[in-house]
């Protein structure tokens, strides 16, 4: 298996944390009845009591009290307890959009990020390939709109757009608070996934300049030396990420993984002993990837 198919299959701790929030998301969406559209299911009565919530949650949002337009969007876009999955028009995807942004300012990032996956994945076909602007400074609900573009990679409709679009809101994201270590971590897996190494490099080591203390970004900084065959680098990195987490799976076996690839098959070995405690799962890719490389030889 190629370093760049074991950099996306989960194992890097911030990636995994976002997959496990898009699969949680898609059991909350499977749990529905069905997509449904506000003019579907609405009517009457209903729809005025919907229209009455829009407009006093963007009252609400003009005003700056983000958890009164919190609710009061929620509400405009629920029906006795089932979400309107699906954004027919304009104005409902400005109730999902600004909702997105307000559950962002009030720090609700989960529901934030739902949010701002139905307008992404209702846009037209047209739309599909524009970046969402947002009418906020708040960096926060960029950073959630760029993990939703980020971890719509395999959509379809999406497939490298999302990455670019994911890398202009983390940027906007670092515009707007320039110490925000947690999007220069995610702008570096964004260009990891496109395989601009340097590129990745770079952010990983702003992420590192702010939260030298933080582990996950010196184990992504290694995971992409180590695709550039920058072995010494990459050692140096993930031995670092393991002394601040000692039992932080990952960079134990890319560090294995890498000695591996320079031969040193008894320090690779030693990793292989340690992950057996820690995560057999992970013990098993590392002794495969070790057959791997001396079959290769």
């Amino acid at each position: 298996m190629s370093n760049t198919s074991y950099a996306a299959s989960g194992v890097v701790k911030g990636e995994a944390n976002m997959q496990e929030k898009l699969r949680v998301i898609w059991m909350l969406l499977s749990l529905a009845i069905s997509p449904i559209t506000l003019t579907e299911k609405i009517k009457g009565q209903e729809t005025q009591d919907a229209l009455t919530f829009y407009n006093e949650g963007l009252e609400y949002y003009r005003s700056g009290k983000y958890k009164e337009a919190a609710d009061s969007l929620f509400k405009a876009v629920t029906v006795k307890g089932t979400r309107a999955l699906v954004a027919p028009g304009p104005q409902w995807r400005d109730a999902f959009t600004k909702l997105g942004i307000a559950q962002s300012i009030i720090g609700n990032d989960t529901g934030a990020f739902l949010s701002f996956m139905v307008v992404v994945e209702n846009r037209s076909e047209g739309e599909k390939t524009q970046v969402i602007r947002l009418d906020t400074d708040s960096s926060r609900a960029y950073f959630n709109l760029g993990t939703v573009y980020y971890t719509s990679h395999g959509f379809p409709g999406m497939r490298e757009f999302s990455m670019e679009a994911a890398i202009q809101c983390f940027k906007r994201a670092i515009s707007l608070k320039p110490d925000y270590e947690e999007a220069y971590e995610y702008l570096g897996y964004s260009y990891d996934a496109q395989h601009k190494y340097e590129k990745a490099i770079d952010a990983y080591q702003e992420a590192i300049h702010r939260t030298p203390e933080k582990a996950e970004p010196y184990n992504a900084l290694g995971l992409a030396y180590r695709s550039l065959k920058r072995y010494a680098e990459a050692i140096d990195v993930l031995k670092k990420s393991i002394s601040l987490e000692s039992d932080f799976v990952a960079p134990h076996q890319h560090l294995g993984m890498t000695y591996f690839d320079i031969g040193d098959r008894r320090s690779a070995m030693k990793q292989y002993e340690i992950l057996k405690k820690l995560s057999p799962e992970s013990a098993a890719e590392l002794r495969a990837y070790g057959k791997t490389k001396s079959s290769s030889k």
